[in-house]
């Protein structure tokens, strides 16, 4: 995988302290714009992803509270690419799984056990959830492509220009660990 281009930027207040063996982190308001990102794979002509702009404004993280809210988050212009190989495998997996050893991608994606490492277990259980919200998700003039080569004579499917607007909630990890 290429390194991505793109330009970053990054504007916050924050707070941090250290004490009594806790840790407080608090960012707000994050701003954060990535200008011309593109993801590519060194064989393909077609970007697998290529956005004119992704920007989150009026953003804030408490890790105490263990929340990310997000105001508003908005995509414009550009293209995202899929495609299933005969394998079942998305060419976006590929880039970051060792398809020759699917036994070290299996013990990787299992859950280590951290019980007496940095508070063990117990305080992990007793932290509570993530709770992310998304107040506004906007996704402007993106294209799309996919193609299915999986199941018989290839599928492909092409959007020139797409848009989505949605607001979302989430909360991981309310239930005890798995």
């Amino acid at each position: 995988l290429p390194r991505p281009e793109g330009h970053a930027h990054v504007r916050m207040n924050y707070r941090f302290a250290h004490a009594a063996g806790k840790i407080d982190f608090v960012a707000h308001p994050l701003v954060f714009r990535l200008d011309d990102f593109v993801v590519r794979e060194e064989e393909l002509e077609r970007p697998l992803l290529q956005l004119a702009a992704l920007e989150v404004t009026g953003a804030s993280f408490d890790l105490a509270r263990r929340e990310l809210h997000l105001p508003s988050v908005a995509l414009r212009r550009g293209g995202l690419s899929a495609e299933l190989g005969q394998d079942g495998l998305l060419d976006w997996q590929r880039l970051y799984l060792p398809v020759a050893n699917k036994d070290a991608a299996a013990s990787a994606a299992a859950p280590a056990n951290v019980e007496g490492e940095g508070g063990g277990g117990a305080a992990r259980e007793q932290a509570g959830p993530w709770r992310l919200k998304v107040d506004a998700f906007s996704l402007a003039e993106l294209a799309l492509y996919y193609r299915d080569q999986s199941h018989g004579p290839p599928f492909s499917l092409e959007i020139e220009e797409s848009g989505l607007t949605l607001a979302a909630e989430a909360e991981v990890g309310a239930g005890p660990p798995v």
